[in-house]
Parts: C-alpha cells; structure tokens; sequence
C-alpha cells in the first residue's frame, strides 16, 4: 500500500548568492540553512513523495536523500533565479516549481508527488507531479465577527442543550482566519514570459471586496443578509464563504477550489469538504 511522505526543508537566500558556501557543515537545519545572513530571504519547500515502504526497514525513501538532493541542486538553482535580476525574462513562481520537479524527479526516481513551496506563513504555492499544467496558490486572511448559534424551530431549552454557550443571547466574538486555495494555469516552460493569468495582489483584492468588507467587524445574525435565515456555523460561514468567491475568483485559467475557515486554533472547516 502507498504512503505519502513530506519532508520539509527550510532555507535563506542571502544576497550575493555567490558568497555561500554550499559545501559547509549544516549545524542547525532546524532553523534553515543556508543560515541568514543580514536581510536574506527565508522560505520553506515541502517536498512529497509516493512509494510503497520496505517490508524490513519500513522505508520507502531515506529523507536524507530528499535532503541531499533539494540541497544540492534545488536551493542553489532556485537561489539564483531569485537573485539574479538581469534575467532577460525573469520566470515566474509556477515555471520554478516545474523545474524543481523535474530536477527532483530526476534526481530521486521519480517518486515526488507534490512540491510546495511556502513563501510566508500566510502565503504558498504547490503543484504535483503529475499535473504541472496547474498549480494552486494558498492565502490566508482574518476577519473579526460576532454571532449567536440558535435555531428558531428548537425551543430555547433545546438550543441550549445544541449550543451551549455559543446560543448566548448577546452573542460572542471570534477572530476567523481564512485560507482561499486558487487554481491556476501554470506557464509552459518554454513560454515563461507571459503574463499570469492571476497573482496574490488580485486575490487580496477580490477576498477584501468580496468577504471582508462583508463580514468583518459584523454581528452575523443582525447585520449580515446571508445569515439572516442561516446559523451562522463554521459550517455554514465556510460554504458562503466559497459560494461568494467562487464566481468572483472564477475566470479563464484561474478557479477556486476551497476555502478553509478557521473558527480558533483548534476548529476549522473546509468547504468543499
């Protein structure tokens, strides 16, 4: 039977690229190497692969090697990329993971099923190994809201013993985080220049129109049309959510695929589930 395995590898980008020593002792991966040096660039590539393990060892890859290999080859080529500003047709984020899949996949018998690539904790870009036509942008945001869970057709008694604390008739607050998963068209490799069909910028733009302006700083119950008739759940907050950006996000080469509605830490909903 199959098992994916994610290995994570956190790096800097320092600028000149050429003063880092690729051949020095890793003494601290857990915090990243290269190690920043001054104002560099930090960033995380998770990288996932498929196989079927030993039956003996129960591996199926050494972790090492996807190491070795993303260390090797991956983070000075991307380094470069980055850095070097006189590229006459810079490529963009979704043509650099083309290429880090096909290098890793050379490099580690073609068993890489995913790459994602985390630019900020708020922002990322994966595509799979399969399918490097597409990829799909993560962004996340917040909003604050207030709101009651309470269901005319129970009795009071009843929406108590469903809701608990959360049918007090004042209501109460949380800060919501949301995370809107964006398909994209990837660039061929060999027309790397042309414009995307869609970046973080417009994202940020359609989700503060479309949901944050709606929403934040609401009473859910009492200011808010979509919820005037429906309990304003995680569930539910989760599917309007999607069911307002999904028309706004949709264009050609470009569709939302999910929205991830974190209620706190430890609840979230993700719609379509």
């Amino acid at each position: 039977m199959a098992v994916l395995l994610t290995r994570t590898i956190r790096f800097c980008v320092n600028d000149p690229i050429d003063e880092t020593d690729w051949s020095a002792e890793i003494s601290n991966s857990f915090a990243a190497w290269p190690t920043m040096c001054g104002f560099g660039r930090y960033y995380e590539l998770d990288v996932t692969c498929r196989g079927e393990p030993d039956e003996r060892t129960g591996y199926f890859i050494n972790i090492k090697s996807i190491d070795d290999v993303v260390r090797r080859e991956i983070i000075p080529f991307a380094s470069r990329q980055i850095l070097d500003e006189d590229q006459q047709q810079p490529i963009g984020f979704e043509t650099l993971l083309q290429r880090i899949l096909e290098r890793l996949n050379e490099n580690l018998d073609e068993v890489v099923h995913e790459v994602c690539w985390r630019f900020t904790p708020f922002l990322s870009v994966s595509m799979k190994g399969d399918n490097m036509s597409k990829c799909i942008v993560r962004q996340q945001f917040s909003f604050a809201a207030s709101h009651r869970l309470h269901v005319t057709e129970l009795s009071d008694e009843e929406n108590r013993l469903v809701f608990g604390k959360c049918n007090n008739p004042s209501g109460h607050g949380h800060n919501y985080k949301l995370e809107t998963a964006v398909e994209i068209d990837a660039q061929p490799l060999e027309n790397n220049n042309l414009p995307r069909p869609f970046d973080a910028t417009e994202l940020e733009a359609l989700v503060r129109e479309t949901v944050i302006e709606r929403f934040d700083h609401k009473n859910l119950n009492a200011d808010c049309a979509e919820f005037a008739a429906l309990n304003p759940s995680v569930e539910n907050i989760a599917r309007v959510c999607y069911e307002l950006l999904e028309p706004a996000v949709g264009n050609e080469g470009v569709a939302l695929r999910e929205v991830r509605l974190w209620e706190t830490e430890k609840t979230s909903c993700t719609y379509p589930g």
